[in-house]
């Protein structure tokens, strides 16, 4: 049974905007690739973190709103983690 998520993740400002791009095309294709469905993309823009991140002063917000089945979730959460141009994600139940 799918349930609706959003995920929100900060992207690093240092990255290129083709970069930035790619990067949030790889994170729907892996979300469609495991059986997920993207409902809605919102890129936020650069904003001042509260503090530094992997020396990261700034970041790009990204707000991804997906359905997927609640087993599959965690693929995305260890993807999100892993992925070294990401400095943070959250990924939230609706």
């Amino acid at each position: 049974m799918e349930k609706a998520y959003e995920i929100t993740f900060i992207v690093k400002s240092s990255l290129e905007n083709e970069a930035i791009d790619k990067l949030i095309e790889n994170v729907k294709q892996k979300i469609t690739e495991t059986g997920g469905r993207v409902e809605n993309i919102d890129i936020l823009g650069k904003k001042t973190l509260a503090y530094e991140i992997k020396g990261e002063k700034e970041g790009i917000y990204v707000s991804i709103r997906l359905f997927i089945s609640s087993a599959l979730i965690g693929e995305i959460n260890y993807y999100l983690k892993v992925n070294e141009n990401i400095l943070r994600h959250l990924v939230v139940q609706i």
